[in-house]
């Protein structure tokens, strides 16, 4: 590695406003990508490496105090940084987040008072991955982009939530899986303790072994519930009960848990596995499994879920009803059950949902 250029030799002229390098012609000088090009994230996710270059004098040797700007070519992203300052190694960096659109992302950075630069090129893609826990040998059921709160087999059972507004599409070029169409839950000032918004449901035949995986995310601020914050239910035949899967806790942390309300189950599973925690205004991918029992009593039932690909709960003692199956899942986020009303405007948001089951 050169050595670098002292202080005494190299003193940037930002000091006496010329930008210019002290005993040496800033155009003498050369920039160089050391780190940070070809990086791929979501639309308006910051990439996962810092981007860092390295400035060099006409002898290779590297050039402390150097000034470097930072500026968006394409794509609409946004530097964490306008200038930034080589350091002992002759090194700068800054951190960039994408635009919100799909594709092409590109920023400079040139040498301040030169029009010496390097390009770093980004892309804004949709996550790969997909639903990573889904069970093999599941049928696909749904797999529905949000684009619409209705169609692909998916009903709104309330339509003056349409109408009021509660339940609508809104962009959002954050989500992480099918961007920009998102489906919005909201629950305005006043908001009463036990209602949901809306409720948005997918009918089936009936299957004894379920997997949903879908992007949610909760508005930050959001008003808890000592109660909880419902968020997706699976239903067994009628009268024999549903589960749900829910946002816990008063303040953070907040994780996920699931209830069971069997006739013969009704109770929460914390999460046993693992406990991250959710956090507000960041997208998570929640997945969620359950199997019926072999019988009516042998408490073999099974119900899993995962957050962002961490096993967060799994248990195998689970009395599912002794019936053919589930016959519906939906969206029906409840907000508590009893308690005041909401103070604050607050919003769920949920992203592309993908439902499977034999």
């Amino acid at each position: 590695m050169p050595s670098a250029i002292s202080g005494a030799t190299c003193l940037w002229t930002a000091l006496v406003g010329t930008g210019a390098c002290a005993g040496s012609s800033s155009s003498r000088m050369d920039i160089a990508i050391v780190s940070g090009d070809a990086q791929t994230a979501a639309p308006g996710q910051t990439v996962p490496q810092p981007l860092v270059v390295a400035v060099t004098d006409a002898q290779g040797m590297a050039a402390v105090g150097a000034q470097v700007s930072w500026g968006v070519i394409s794509g609409g992203g946004t530097s964490s940084a306008q200038t930034t300052t080589t350091d002992a190694m002759g090194r700068a960096q800054t951190t960039y987040t994408l635009g919100f659109s799909l594709g092409s992302n590109r920023i400079a950075a040139r040498l301040v008072g030169t029009s010496t630069r390097v390009t770093f090129a980004a892309t804004a893609s949709l996550l790969s991955g997909g639903w990573p826990n889904e069970p093999v040998g599941l049928t696909v059921l749904t797999d529905w982009a949000e684009d619409a709160v209705v169609g692909g087999g998916w009903r709104n059972a309330y339509p003056v939530s349409l109408a009021k507004g509660y339940v609508s599409i809104v962009r959002d070029g954050t989500a992480r899986w099918s961007p920009p169409n998102v489906l919005q839950f909201f629950y305005p000032i006043g908001f009463p303790t036990g209602v949901a918004p809306a409720t948005v449901y997918y009918d089936m035949a009936a299957t004894k072994e379920l997997y949903a995986g879908f992007w949610w995310k909760a508005s930050n601020p959001w008003q808890d519930n000592a109660a909880g914050n419902k968020i997706a239910f699976m239903f067994a035949q009628s009268g024999d009960g549903q589960m749900f899967i829910m946002m816990n806790g008063v303040g953070a942390p907040r994780h996920l848990v699931v209830t069971t309300e069997f006739p013969g189950d009704n109770r929460n599973l914390w999460p046993n596995v693992s406990n991250p925690d959710v956090t507000l205004g960041v997208w998570h991918r929640i997945e969620w499994s359950a199997k019926y029992s072999t019988t009516g009593s042998s408490r073999d039932g099974i119900v899993q879920w995962w957050l962002d690909g961490v096993r967060v709960g799994s248990y195998t003692d689970v009395q599912l009803p002794g019936d053919a199956g589930f016959l519906d899942f939906q969206f029906s986020p409840t907000f508590g059950g009893t308690g005041p009303v909401k103070t604050e405007n607050d919003y769920y948001w949920v992203d592309h949902v993908h439902v499977s089951g034999r």
